[in-house]
């Protein structure tokens, strides 16, 4: 077994990358979920019904064995969230992604995408 990420992990690094204090794990899924449908691949498959991979999943708990990122668990401001699952990319993850990058028309879509999320949510909450 492999100690390095492979493409698709430098995926999920690269996405985590612009998150550096963390992002909740239901937002990362639906993140990687509508990237995936644009064509940014992940390697994992995800039905059209749930937002949930068991794929995804099983890679995120190998990049966190292997030091990549990090899973905390915080406690929700909700009833119905009363924990929440949050990943963070660590300084390794940092230093791998910025030494093996991801395709350029890839990073361009994610960084896209990112921007276009993050301006719905900030005018929402303006």
């Amino acid at each position: 077994m492999s100690h390095r990420p492979d493409a698709k992990d430098r995926r999920i690094l690269y996405l985590l990358s612009f998150f550096k204090n963390g992002i909740n794990e239901m937002l990362l899924f639906r993140f990687i979920k509508s990237l995936t449908l644009e064509g940014v691949q992940f390697g994992c498959t995800m039905s059209n019904e749930a937002w949930y991979s068991i794929e995804l999943q099983k890679k995120l708990d190998r990049l966190v064995e292997r030091g990549y990122i990090n899973k905390f668990v915080t406690v929700g401001r909700l009833y119905t969230h009363l924990y929440i699952t949050v990943y963070r990319i660590t300084e390794r993850g940092l230093k791998y992604i910025e030494k093996n990058p991801i395709p350029e028309v890839e990073r361009k879509k994610v960084k896209n995408f990112i921007e276009k999320a993050l301006e719905k949510i900030y005018s929402k909450s303006g």
